[in-house]
């Protein structure tokens, strides 16, 4: 249940549009009334209100298009105000599962057994610290680090959010380590007791004492059902193939011939995906790497080899650039 979770979505893989719509909610909520800004948007993301409301799922690429412009709008609070507009009744691919929880745990265990119905932007680390639970965030779909840090910022005020709406109790985090300094939490009453500003990942920490806390509030009702996704993942098909071939990567135009596309439409989808081939190459190796270092139980040198680097120097190179920290700095 715990460990290295490889659980990054990218490109045009579907993430929940509940977040989306909040998103949406909580520009207009601090716009101007009657922002031109909206709609352009909703341009922008390829979609109208009404198709929104319907969705289930929306693209990665999408949910990273709204936070940039949210940064852009509402500066670099962004993702603490949009975090705190959370409800468990906006919640509705996880609204059917609601009537199992007892306890914070068990919303925790569920969400790690499922992760779609949340959504993942990131590869994690959930560690058991004795009294209390460590989550790390690990950049490994190489966001530029401003979104990287202000997604992490939605998630734990939106966890917070939910928490309390759940319990009725004031949940808070013990420590909260932020990966860079342009993001202001301190509008959040009482995210956390220790904030670090500068570090070298995101990560949160949380006393065992909240998650044994009982759910009180009502299970909300469920929404009319939505919309599932009908087209497939130009992103998940080159993740699904690479992972089946490694350690050895096909070329571009290997990839291309086994989806049955030419390379130029292979390139032109992955494109308008917001995503490269380079990346989704670098996002299986790296998660590759990361199990079997934090595993433990091969020598860097020797997963080196087992990946196919010739040069370990090359292969330590190589890791810095896909998480910016060396391989020894996971297994600490």
């Amino acid at each position: 249940m715990f460990g290295y979770k490889a659980q990054a979505t990218v490109g045009d893989q579907a993430y929940p549009a509940y977040e989306l719509r909040i998103m949406l909610a909580t520009l207009v909520k601090y716009l101007p009334p009657q922002s031109p800004l909206i709609s352009q948007l909703y341009q922008e993301l390829q979609l109208n209100e009404a198709s929104l409301a319907k969705c289930a799922y929306v693209k990665v690429w999408q949910v990273h298009l709204a936070m940039q412009f949210a940064r852009q709008s509402l500066g670099n609070a962004a993702g603490a105000l949009i975090g705190q507009e959370y409800h468990p009744k906006d919640l509705d691919l996880l609204l059917p599962h609601f009537p199992q929880f007892t306890c914070l745990q068990d919303c925790f265990l569920f969400i790690l057994k499922h992760p779609k119905l949340v959504g993942s932007l990131s590869d994690s680390m959930v560690m058991d610290d004795g009294d209390y639970l460590t989550v790390r965030w690990l950049n490994n779909s190489r966001l530029p680090r401003q979104l990287y840090c202000d997604l992490f910022v939605l998630s734990i005020t939106a966890l917070v959010t939910v928490a309390r709406h759940l319990t009725a109790e004031a949940v808070c985090f013990d420590e909260v380590d932020l990966h860079g300094e342009g993001c202001d939490v301190a509008m959040f009453p009482q995210l956390t007791q220790s904030l670090n500003m500068v570090h070298d990942v995101c990560q949160w920490r949380l006393s065992k004492r909240w998650l044994a806390l009982p759910i009180t509030a009502a299970t909300p009702l469920l929404p009319t059902p939505l919309d599932l996704p009908v087209t497939h993942s130009i992103s998940d098909q080159v993740l699904t193939l690479l992972r089946e071939r490694s350690p050895i990567i096909p070329a571009f135009a290997q990839v291309a011939l086994a989806l049955n596309l030419s390379e130029r439409t292979l390139r032109r989808r992955l494109a308008q995906s917001n995503i490269s081939y380079q990346l989704l190459v670098d996002l299986v190796r790296s998660q590759a790497a990361l199990d079997l270092i934090i595993q433990g139980q091969l020598s860097v040198n020797q997963i080196s080899e087992q990946l196919g680097y010739g040069d370990v120097c090359h292969f330590r190179q190589s890791f810095k650039h896909w998480l910016g920290l060396p391989p020894g700095y996971f297994r600490k």
